[in-house]
């Protein structure tokens, strides 16, 4: 039995967009509806060289730098407690 992959996984793999794999994919006649539609290793192969023809193919997010972690934001300062009312003497 041939092996399979998922749409989403060969768009990792590539460096693009699941959009992208899937736009790219019915464009060569491969029947995939969403990113979670799987298909057989050959037509995986064909979509891998197209990529590669077109320069679709990015750098993978596991080579990319990881994005700096947010910086917290500052607390805003409490407001000062209003004085209570003086009583009436």
């Amino acid at each position: 039995m041939a092996k399979k992959i998922r749409v989403y996984e060969l768009a990792r793999e590539l460096g693009i967009s699941t959009a992208e794999c899937l736009k790219l994919c019915k464009s060569m006649g491969i029947r995939v509806t969403a990113s979670s539609s799987s298909m057989e290793e050959p037509h995986a192969y064909r979509v891998r060289l197209k990529a590669k023809k077109e320069n679709l193919i990015r750098e993978s997010p596991e080579e990319q730098p990881a994005p700096e972690p947010a910086k917290p934001q500052p607390r805003p300062r409490p407001r000062p407690a209003k004085p209570a009312p003086k009583p009436a003497a």
